[in-house]
């Protein structure tokens, strides 16, 4: 289904506060040692016959909790290390830096939660350069022991490997915080003189002439995703759009599609003591997918 559209001024956003950065957990030897045995299974699987593409490039996402969408520092921790323990066994394929991820997600309006469903990741991992994905689920066996379980998707057949860690105490606490992640925020608008306001002297909301809709992409559609896209933009006096501010983003493409579509938008232009002036609204973009 494609997007629904609104015009008008809407109120401000609160967004969540920064995350702030934790100092960087070490991992003992032990569970050094067990990660690099799990590397060494994983390896082994990427080495069996029939992968699509035959030498692969993967992508390691965060590891959430079992039966949950949430991510903690230790699924981040643990994921790190084995793209590190993996990277160091790559022949025959080759395994992406995680760094690029959180600008990822922050320009693409998700949050780390997101990646934790196996349609999203491999998206995800595909958007980055990859064509397989690894992710894993973290579940807490004992006080301080736990079982990590892996599944790899996009290479044709699904692999799975687990592992079960002891932890020492500090990894204990890590598996109880939460990753830490920084919002993307509203693109900031500077001072425009001569762009007037809906309502300031007398100046009334455009109306659409010719206003498309936006349509889904493939991914947010496979996962049913509802949500908006606010975009603040100027309507010039010929009625076209610019200066296209993101506002709130939405997931999966959608706020790359809601930008392209308002690029083709035609409104009627509001006037001021006669003559067409240019003035600035918010636009809100709804996606949703009927059940």
């Amino acid at each position: 289904m494609s997007g629904s559209v609104l015009i008008g001024v809407l109120c401000a956003l609160v967004l969540p506060a920064r995350a702030e950065q934790s100092p960087k957990a070490e991992v003992p030897p032990p569970v050094q040692a067990q990660m690099d045995d799990l590397a060494s299974r994983v390896a082994a699987l990427l080495h069996r016959p029939g992968l699509r593409p035959p030498n692969p490039n993967l992508l390691i996402v965060d590891f959430s909790l079992a039966n949950s969408t949430h991510i903690s520092r230790l699924g981040t921790l643990l994921a790190d290390q084995l793209s590190n323990s993996l990277g160091r066994l790559a022949s025959g394929f080759l395994v992406l830096d995680r760094k690029p991820i959180p600008d990822f997600l922050r320009q693409n309006w998700m949050e780390p939660a997101d990646l934790s469903d196996a349609d999203a990741s491999l998206w995800a991992a595909r958007q980055l350069g990859a064509n397989g994905v690894i992710h894993g689920q973290i579940a807490q066996v004992k006080d301080s022991m736990i079982r990590l379980s892996l599944r790899i998707d996009g290479l044709g057949p699904t692999f799975y490997s687990d592992q079960e860690f002891t932890l020492n105490d500090p990894l204990t606490q890590l598996l109880k915080e939460d990753a830490p992640y920084i919002p993307l925020e509203p693109e900031p608008i500077p001072p425009e003189p001569g762009v007037f306001a809906p309502g300031q002297e007398g100046v009334s909301t455009p109306v659409c002439e010719y206003c498309p809709d936006a349509d889904y992409t493939d991914i947010a559609r496979l996962l049913h995703y509802n949500g908006s896209v606010i975009l603040s933009v100027v309507v010039g006096v010929d009625g076209k759009v610019t200066g296209i501010k993101v506002v709130k983003g939405a997931p999966y493409g959608l706020t790359k599609q809601a930008v392209d579509v308002l690029a083709r938008w035609r409104l009627k232009p509001v006037q001021k003591d006669g003559k067409p002036v240019p003035v600035r609204v918010n636009v809100e973009t709804l996606f949703h997918v009927s059940p």
